[in-house]
């Protein structure tokens, strides 16, 4: 790693990096493999170009350059000298020590704004990926990071909003109960339970009662499907098949609304019911908060953020329902995004609870 370089070495560097060209993005592309020697030769001249750019060197001022030291225990870049502007939107304090979390390294390394170190020796870019990136912190989580910073927004680790709302809730229920009890004597207490123990009461009886009627109704189906239809008919015999037999019987076709409810094999959920049906932890966890670029933004006081973001892979299965009413539990009030990795490309889709109309003729 050179850190000085001559006035004819500089000139001769701008030179190149003036006359040469990104690889060709667009026209027309092959969709599979033919095995030509001219789709060899085109292969083989894309990657040439795009080698060339990836080795070009980078001309840097060494005074505009921070630098940093990589803590593997804390999973953290510890800056020891901070130069430039941009420190309003990177980093964090911690204990007094500026530090950087493991994305915002890899931009500023990537853009030349840090000069990285481990173990009292300098880090090139291809080692700082190998070294910063984790389970915990994979390549499509940097990749989002990468997207919406060079788009623009502010972008920072997800940090919990709901804890001190949900404690100060608690403790003014806390009060509200307190003050409830003193004020309540002996008398109105009494009388309370006593309602209360009727209620409970008519509920158990209530329920008994429907539970007498469901089991009533569904030994009418059972008997109404053991007469199938008349034995002469060409296709009774389907329904006395036991292993494999037309989800609707001819006595469910009371209406049309019956055997739409009879074929329904996935039954449909709003996010509120697969919520509560939702108990085992979930893979999927809010990543960042972004925030649009704004001139005087605070990282000490940040505010609300515009969007949150859940990262997903495009190869992985999605969250289910319950997993994503989660989610937005957790980022509530602020929107919630997920963010879809395909290889080098992003996506953003937004979860919204929609109930679609039935029309049925009765």
């Amino acid at each position: 790693m050179e850190f000085h370089k001559s006035a004819e070495e500089l000139q001769t560097l701008r030179r190149k990096l003036t006359q040469s060209q990104m690889p060709c993005r667009s026209g027309p592309k092959d969709s599979v493999a033919d095995g030509s020697e001219e789709q060899s030769e085109r292969l083989k001249d894309q990657l040439e170009e795009l080698q060339d750019v990836l080795s070009e060197e980078r001309i840097l001022r060494k005074g505009n350059i921070s630098v940093g030291s990589w803590n593997n225990r804390r999973k953290l870049v510890e800056i020891s000298v901070a130069k430039g502007v941009h420190w309003n939107v990177f980093g964090k304090s911690l204990q007094g020590h500026l530090v950087l979390e493991a994305e915002e390294a890899l931009y500023m390394l990537d853009h030349g704004m840090l000069e990285l170190y481990y173990n009292d020796l300098p880090v090139s870019v291809q080692e700082a990926y190998e070294l910063l990136l984790s389970d915990e912190f994979p390549l499509y989580h940097y990749s989002v990071y990468c997207y919406l910073r060079n788009l623009g927004f502010i972008v920072l680790r997800y940090k919990r909003r709901n804890d001190n709302v949900s404690k100060q809730t608690s403790l003014n229920a806390e009060e509200e109960c307190l003050q409830v009890s003193v004020e309540v004597n002996h008398e109105a207490a009494t009388e309370k339970v006593t309602t209360v123990g009727e209620e409970t009461l008519q509920k158990l009886q209530e329920s008994k009662t429907e539970s007498e009627v469901k089991k009533t109704e569904e030994q009418q189906i059972e008997d109404e499907r053991k007469i199938v239809v008349d034995e002469n008919n060409p296709v009774s015999h389907y329904w006395k098949d036991e292993e494999c037999r037309p989800l609707v019987y001819p006595s469910d076709a009371t209406s049309l609304e019956n055997i739409l409810n009879k074929l329904q094999v996935i039954k449909g959920q709003t996010r509120q019911e697969a919520s509560q049906n939702t108990s085992a932890p979930s893979k999927f966890q809010i990543t960042y908060d972004v925030f649009q670029p704004q001139k005087n933004f605070r990282k000490t006081n940040p505010g609300l953020p515009d969007h949150s973001i859940c990262i997903c892979k495009f190869s992985e299965s999605p969250p289910t329902i319950g997993e994503m009413n989660f989610m937005a539990s957790q980022s509530y009030p602020v929107p919630l995004k997920y963010a879809v990795v395909d290889g080098k490309d992003v996506s953003f889709y937004s979860i919204l609870d929609v109930q679609l109309p039935t029309n049925l003729e009765r």
